[in-house]
């Protein structure tokens, strides 16, 4: 049984046992945290089923509520409405996403608490050692990705997005490849099929070897950031993203976005990290063509 087939079992064994008549208390967890999901049966079981969660949210799954867990208690409404207040937040609405959104953003404060990371980009292993290539929207990372796994026997991590923990390990995956990008399509003539893609084990845990900013361009240029203040700034902007409420957590149609959970202590430990990996990871820009990029990266496993 593949992951996500077993992850909708889980859903629907969990869901039938726990749901009364009209309501539901089910924990969505990640990565050995979760958020307390709570209230109207119809629209936590909606939300639950919703392919969203499998998109955004890294090695998901579904427990028995956990009073260490944050909480969203959720209330049916035509009518939108938002009370934030960790550990506790309200939501009266109808719109699944808005709950996966806000599940989302309370389990990346809970991960932090615990030093896991969410970081936004795609990954790729090979005999234990993972690259993760990071970026803007449309530089290239999910078709190197790709390229890789397909001409330069790397098998495929995550996309989109990973949880890493202290010693940069990837502990938390996306095992879905989105589509590339219509931008890298049309300006780089690039159509891999995403079909049959090699993938790493979901016991593996694979530690970071490089972190890669890609860019295909015409031009081919490898430059090294090095123990910089570059690289520790974006590092730490890197692991901050999602406590911020930077990415993927507008709600309501986007149209609210969410409070940022961060906190002095949160940020702190950020700080050090991000120091850290500057210092014991290589963080590199590569520009070039599609086979050059893919030859650089070779070289640092």
């Amino acid at each position: 049984m593949n992951w996500y087939a077993s992850f909708e079992k889980d859903v629907k064994a969990v869901t039938k046992a726990l749901y009364t008549k009209d309501k539901a208390s089910l924990a969505l967890e990640s990565c050995g945290v979760g958020i307390n999901i709570i209230g109207d049966r119809k629209l936590v079981l909606k939300t639950l089923n919703d392919k969203l969660i499998k998109k955004i949210v890294t090695s998901p799954s579904i427990n028995n509520v956990n009073k260490k867990y944050p909480y969203v208690f959720v209330n049916r409404s035509n009518k939108f409405h938002l009370k934030e207040n960790y550990p506790k937040s309200e939501y009266t609405g109808n719109k699944p996403k808005d709950i996966i959104s806000i599940a989302k953003h309370l389990l990346e404060r809970k991960k932090q608490e615990s030093m896991m990371y969410s970081i936004h980009g795609s990954a790729v292993s090979r005999e234990g050692k993972a690259i993760f290539l990071f970026g803007w929207k449309d530089t290239g990372k999910s078709s190197t990705a790709i390229s890789l796994v397909k001409n330069n026997k790397f098998n495929f991590v995550s996309d989109g997005q990973a949880t890493i923990d202290r010693n940069a390990n990837i502990v938390g995956k996306i095992k879905i490849m989105e589509e590339i990008s219509p931008y890298i399509k049309e300006h780089y003539k690039i159509y891999e099929d995403m079909k049959g893609l090699n993938q790493d084990s979901m016991e593996e845990k694979p530690r970071i070897a490089a972190f890669v900013y890609p860019q295909i361009t015409g031009n081919n240029v490898k430059i090294i950031w090095g123990n910089s203040k570059k690289s520790i700034f974006h590092m730490y902007e890197l692991l901050s993203i999602e406590i911020r409420g930077l990415y993927s957590c507008y709600i309501d149609g986007f149209k609210r976005p969410l409070s940022s959970l961060d906190t002095i202590d949160l940020s702190v430990k950020r700080i050090g990290l991000a120091r850290k990996i500057a210092k014991s990871i290589p963080i590199v820009q590569i520009k070039g063509s599609m086979k050059f990029i893919c030859n650089e990266i070779e070289k640092l496993l």
